[in-house]
């Protein structure tokens, strides 16, 4: 996670920018069966403050998740900005580079 604050030579403002960046992998092996998770979040925000009030602001997001194992896969992708659903997006077919 990273944060930047920006001083504004416009009515004593400051801007505040907020990036995080997220993954959880995980791999898991029993005999011979096995599977995989990989699930990603990736969000950015930003607003302007002054004097301790938020005069505005926004954010986006955008989560990934992929499952695969010898039955099949699944995968989503979900975004969103601004406390909007831009998309939503599933799909159980298998890539090869799932």
């Amino acid at each position: 996670m990273t944060t930047k604050n920006l001083p504004s030579s416009e009515n004593d403002t400051i801007w505040t920018f907020t990036d995080l960046d997220h993954e959880w992998k995980e791999r898991r092996s029993i005999g011979v069966l096995s599977s995989s998770l990989i699930n990603r979040q990736k969000c950015s925000g930003w607003m302007v403050v002054q004097d301790h009030d938020v005069l505005s602001g926004g954010a986006t997001t955008q989560q990934t998740y992929s499952y695969r194992d010898e039955v099949g896969c699944y995968s989503r992708i979900v975004s969103a900005a601004n406390g909007t659903l831009m998309n939503d997006t599933a799909s159980s077919l298998c890539t090869a580079s799932s």
